[in-house]
């Protein structure tokens, strides 16, 4: 199996959560190195316009997907939904999977 990138987008609800964005951001990155098997790295950033960059690695697809697949039995798992959305315009997120070679 080759490493994956996952680069996905996402535009916030308002330029002013920008800062909320940050420390949820900070979070997934925690979560995803104390509990993500095969997960290699994550980087954030913003472009000019204010669209947010999330870029991913992964030892391959399934580790990424068995991540995605354990977020909603999580006690917390709809908490943590709503603040998500209270900052991430949910209808503007899009994903791409790029396998490295």
């Amino acid at each position: 199996m080759a490493d994956i990138k996952i680069i996905a987008t996402l535009q916030l609800n308002s330029p002013e959560l920008l800062e909320d964005w940050k420390k949820i951001s900070a979070d997934i990155s925690a979560d995803l190195k104390a509990n993500a098997t095969g997960f290699i790295s994550r980087e954030s950033g913003v472009d000019d316009d204010g669209l947010v960059y999330c870029i991913l690695q992964w030892k391959s697809v399934e580790d990424s997907e068995a991540f995605m697949q354990s977020l909603p039995l999580r006690p917390d798992f709809m908490e943590n939904m709503v603040e998500f959305s209270r900052v991430v315009n949910m209808e503007s997120m899009t994903k791409k999977v790029v396998t490295l070679f």
